[in-house]
């Protein structure tokens, strides 16, 4: 007979600083310029060499509307090169390509990231060749000496020698992130969608993956082969896609993956707020707080100072659950397009805080961009900027590449059906450091409610109950067991409890993740004896 131990806990959730200053002491400048044609373009993959970028896939156009969309004329089906510090760009015909790589190669929202001189592109999702919608089973590695090479000499028959191909439904994964950290890959999130898109119908096939993939590519220099490590299976916490992930300092010499925010939760139309560390074998969440300002794909730097032991994610506008409009913080559950330039930092006591940045956005950009940085820009580590070793004048960062650009004042035009008013963005935003007043007063995020929130496990009828206040209008709840999967799902409104029977769990340990009027994500863990 099972007995749940009688538990009565309090616990008070209280977001925002710590402290009343950041130790991000610069402001940032960001001048725009046309930039070439050819490379008006988002969701796209990169690998570069020096100052020159070979670009891959990618979007012509805007958001997509409600029916549709990722057509075949609305891909950049050539390679790109350009030249990141004179604004020039050329095509080069990826023609004489097998026609499945040529397909993947051309898709948008793939997993990319760069290993050296290597660049290795996953999955992602377009209609291809032969007029089907598919996300693509591909995993792609690029010899990029070898491919500027046969540029040089406009050898296009000789391309693929500097391409490995391998299919495997495992990669057929799009709006996912991939990263190399600590000597191996790891593929965070995602989803595969195959057919066409149509908000009003499920004619479509949909799955998430829920996991992180952690992999090595054996011989990547000559043949080529997969060996999967593990796989970190969570049916919550990874069901996400068009997420940021990034290399993050989470202490004093420890750097980790830091998966950000994505959408959408399981069975409600809200992006994740929490965020999670990634180990080798599993994953950590970070407590006491949410993310509130930055829940999309975008432009990201990260900043480290040794000597404060303070670390911060920068976040260039995007599409976000929340806003502020002169100076209040607005709430719009449609996660529209926002110009808020965000952080996320970690300081020495290991507390976390989102803040608003004092600057903005020249327009509604970034989602769906990247941060190039400047080759001579100090790196703590890949992505992460030596904030020590700044100048403490004014220093050229980086650009923002590419993204979807939101022209019209309407916050949310894929909604009112008019994603006419979106496209490729048109401009190279140029971004500089400026320096700011030391330990700058700032204004930390935080909820418009400060919730108190109780969980008592009763012995005698083996529940659990949550007594929150103020009341919440409503509340989902999600319970995890230790393998990651969802064991029940519980939605109330206001007033109603909210009453979790265990009598049917085996013994273990769970985790409970609930949200509050969808913009509030908190989550406790607790035994089954």
């Amino acid at each position: 007979m099972k007995i749940i131990r009688s538990i009565f806990v309090f616990f008070e959730i209280i977001f925002g600083f710590h402290f009343g200053f950041s130790q991000f002491n610069y402001r940032f400048q960001i001048d725009t310029v046309r930039i070439h044609e050819l490379m008006k373009m988002h969701s796209f993959a990169y690998g570069r060499l020096g100052d020159t970028l070979y670009v891959f896939g990618g979007r012509k156009d805007g958001v997509h509307n409600k029916s549709g969309g990722f057509e075949l004329n609305g891909s950049n089906r050539d390679l790109i090169i350009y030249d990141l510090k004179n604004n020039v760009a050329q095509n080069f015909s990826l023609a004489t390509l097998d026609t499945a790589l040529i397909d993947a190669l051309s898709s948008s929202n793939t997993c990319y990231t760069q290993k050296g001189d290597h660049l290795v592109i996953i999955g992602g999702y377009s209609e291809n060749s032969y007029n089907k919608f598919i996300t693509h089973p591909d995993l792609s590695i690029i010899n990029l000496v070898k491919l500027r090479s046969f540029i040089s000499t406009n050898n296009q028959q000789e391309l693929s020698e500097s391409i490995h191909h391998i299919k495997n439904d495992t990669f057929a994964i799009a709006g996912g992130q991939l990263k190399y950290i600590d000597e191996h890959f790891y593929l965070v999130g995602g989803h595969k969608f195959n057919g066409i898109y149509n908000a009003q119908t499920t004619a479509f096939q949909q799955t998430y993956t829920e996991r992180v993939l952690v992999f090595d590519i054996l011989n990547l220099q000559s043949s080529p082969a997969i060996k999967f490590i593990t796989q970190i299976r969570d049916e919550l916490n990874f069901r996400r896609r068009d997420l940021n992930v990034s290399p993050f300092v989470t202490s004093k010499n420890k750097t980790e993956l830091m998966t950000f925010s994505g959408v959408f939760l399981v069975n409600i139309s809200s992006p994740f707020l929490n965020i999670a560390s990634i180990q080798e074998n599993g994953f950590t969440d970070i407590s006491n707080f949410n993310q509130l300002l930055a829940n999309y794909h975008c432009a990201k730097m990260g900043f480290y100072s040794r000597k404060n032991d303070v670390m911060h994610e920068v976040f260039f506008g995007g599409m976000a659950i929340n806003y502020y409009h002169k100076n209040q913080l607005i709430n719009d559950p449609l996660v529209p397009f926002v110009k808020t330039i965000s952080c996320v930092e970690r300081n020495a006591n290991g507390e976390y805080s989102e803040i608003r940045l004092p600057d903005e956005m020249p327009g509604f950009l970034g989602t769906n961009s990247e941060f190039i940085l400047l080759q001579n820009t100090p790196l703590f580590s890949e992505d992460i900027i030596d904030f020590d070793l700044l100048k403490k004048d004014t220093v050229d960062l980086g650009y923002i590449l590419g993204g979807i650009y939101n022209y019209s004042t309407r916050l949310n035009p894929w909604q009112d059906s008019m994603v006419q008013l979106t496209q490729s963005n048109p401009y190279l935003l140029k971004i500089k450091l400026l320096p700011s007043a030391i330990n700058q007063t700032v204004t930390p995020t935080k909820n418009k409610i400060n919730y108190s929130i109780r969980y008592n496990s009763i012995a005698s009828n083996n529940e659990i109950q949550l007594d929150i206040s103020p009341k919440p209008n409503s509340i989902a709840c999600w319970i995890v067991n230790q393998e990651g999967k969802i064991v029940q799902q519980l939605n109330t409104l206001k007033n109603s409890p909210i009453s979790i029977n265990t009598s049917q769990y085996i013994s273990g340990s769970y985790r409970c993740v609930f949200l509050l009027d969808r913009n509030f994500q908190k989550s406790f863990h607790f035994l089954v004896p």
